[in-house]
């Protein structure tokens, strides 16, 4: 009797475990992806050689396909730290470009 309590117990944890992933990937699919979206954007924007209104166009339309393929790879990944971690890296990293751009160059 006492190992079915354990048992119980322990799938109540793992379905825990697993509603929590789920809830984790959706934030990081929707709030992360729209911050990493936006400064993949922003830096395209800044690096293409077209004029700045062609240039700002074909970043954002760009961007939905990215916005996709990264909320697809969100619910893909291994694990949920590794989500979190990358994310959080390529975001500083197209933060800092697109600071150092801006302060360079200017606004387009």
């Amino acid at each position: 009797m006492a190992r079915a309590a354990v048992s119980g117990r322990q799938s109540a944890i793992v379905r825990w475990l697993a509603v929590w992933q789920v809830i984790l990937r959706t934030i990081a699919a929707t709030g992360g992806n729209y911050l990493l979206t936006s400064l993949i954007a922003g830096v395209m924007a800044r690096l293409l050689p077209f004029a700045p209104s062609e240039a700002s166009m074909t970043a954002t339309l760009s961007c939905f396909l990215v916005f996709a393929l990264l909320a697809m790879w969100v619910f893909a990944a291994r694990s949920v730290l590794r989500v979190y971690v990358l994310m959080a890296g390529w975001s500083a990293l197209l933060g800092v470009i697109l600071w150092l751009s801006l302060r360079a160059w200017g606004r387009l």
